[in-house]
């Protein structure tokens, strides 16, 4: 496979792979043409559902009582009092915001405010350590973060030597103290700020354009490699979020429980982007115990389990499962590990169907999700590739394999690559836009 990458789009001073000839290709292979960001879906949802709740959150804590539920109407309005008071600060097209935030609705509120501005924004794991979240730090060079007081140490080190990073905004529990140098998250909440600006005038004149690239995806995926994956809207939402959100059924009267971490590829897939298409209610665990997940699923009425399959498992295959009501869970949906056949065929027993989106690539794209209601598919295949992609499969000499053959696995949908790496981005694709999923070897199915 060359290597022959000389054309890249310029985001500041670094390139992306797109290349606008990519949207002819994933047309002819059944792609969508699409002109929303998140932000116009959290208005389309607020001006259709406004009373209906868009978020619940257990950041507070488990306990009914404690958890925040926040509707659509207050939902898009608070993205847009974020967003007014972002610019304020002088936040633009271009510019770094960073997130560091366990599940919370203020991590879901930092999506969709970012995708407004057009600011670039990269959510990095909570997991990381110091020495860890400084190394990113110095990699993205963020120009404000919005994190907890216990990782707000880390980020005011990073600025007595970066002073790029104007703003640490920290996002707290009640009771818990705001460090020295930080401001609450609450000042961008602060409703003062519309009586400054002329807000028809002013969503009117900021315009969002679904092909730049801005969200910054830091994701293992199934290679277990860490890796900072760059999308725009077409590449993430519209390629690769649509047509989960359809194969997997999301819509407006699901409550979707999330299984691990927001703030990755698949936490991002199932605990915003469903949500924001599907219209859906997205309820987060900011621990994860068996028994919170039971309990909530029952107290909530979940009709679905979106996420990390392992923390799916620990939830089946305890007590919990047995002792709660669970007679409103309709399906399963995971991704970036397989689940046993064994445990996917016993939530089939109970009346429980299950999606697997498999394969998210090298870059951040998925490969295949399942669009049948087959139980033997289900547990046996893992689907069938994206509208808009190529997936192939070859021999060592790059030819297609025939039926039944194995051979290893390329994927080619439109994208742009790794983010501040094209020389990596050099590296994993060829000249026509193909890049191998090396950590797997299929063969074509007979159909």
């Amino acid at each position: 496979m060359s290597k022959n990458w000389v054309e890249f789009w310029t985001v500041g001073e670094y390139g992306t792979l797109f290349k606008r000839d990519q949207l002819d290709k994933s047309k002819q292979l059944g792609g969508p043409t699409l002109e929303w960001s998140y932000w116009d879906l959290a208005r389309e949802n607020a001006l259709a559902y406004p009373n209906r709740e868009a978020v619940v959150d257990t950041f507070f804590g488990t306990d009914s009582e404690n958890r925040r539920r926040i509707t659509w109407s207050q939902f898009f309005n608070d993205i847009n009092t974020i967003v007014l008071n972002l610019h304020d600060l002088g936040i633009k097209k271009g510019d770094v915001v960073l997130t560091q935030l366990n599940n919370c609705v203020e991590l879901y509120y930092a999506l969709v405010a970012n995708s407004k501005l057009g600011s670039l924004y990269p959510y990095i794991q909570t997991a990381l350590g110091e020495a860890e979240t400084k190394d990113v730090l110095k990699f993205l060079e963020p120009d404000i973060t919005i994190t907890h007081p216990s990782f707000a140490k880390w980020h005011l080190e990073y600025r007595q030597s970066h002073p790029k990073l104007r703003d640490i905004f920290v996002v707290t529990k009640p009771n818990d103290s705001i460090p020295e140098g930080t401001r609450p998250f609450s000042d961008l909440l602060n409703p003062a700020i519309k009586a400054k600006y002329n807000e028809a005038l002013f969503w009117d004149l900021l315009k969002t354009d679904p092909l730049f690239p801005w969200e910054i995806v830091p994701t293992g995926g199934t290679t277990g490699i860490p890796k900072m994956c760059f999308h725009s809207a077409l590449t993430w939402p519209h390629y690769h979020g649509q047509p989960i959100v359809s194969r997997c059924e999301f819509g407006p009267y699901d409550k979707l429980l999330v299984f691990g971490p927001i703030n990755g590829g698949t936490g991002t897939t199932f605990g915003r982007i469903a949500g924001l298409l599907g219209k859906a209610c997205e309820v987060y665990l900011t621990v994860f115990s068996e028994e919170d997940a039971c309990m909530i699923t029952q107290e909530e009425h979940i009709t679905k389990w979106v996420g990390i399959p392992a923390l799916m498992i620990r939830a089946a295959t305890s007590e919990f499962f047995e002792g709660y009501d669970m007679s409103s869970l309709r399906m399963v949906c995971y991704a970036g590990a397989p689940m046993p056949k064994e445990i996917a065929a016993m939530f089939w027993a109970r009346g429980i169907k299950t999606r697997v989106v498999y394969g998210t690539s090298l870059s951040g794209g998925c490969v295949t999700t399942l669009p049948t209601d087959s139980k033997e598919e289900c547990i046996n295949t893992q689907g069938k590739p994206h509208e808009g992609y190529d997936v192939v499969i070859v021999d060592a000499e790059g030819n297609r394999c025939s039926i039944g053959e194995a051979g290893e696995v390329l994927i080619w949908r439109p994208t742009n690559g790794y983010y501040k790496s094209i020389e990596l981005n050099r590296e994993a694709y060829s000249d026509e836009g193909y890049e191998p999923v090396s950590y797997t070897h299929l063969t074509l199915p007979t159909n």
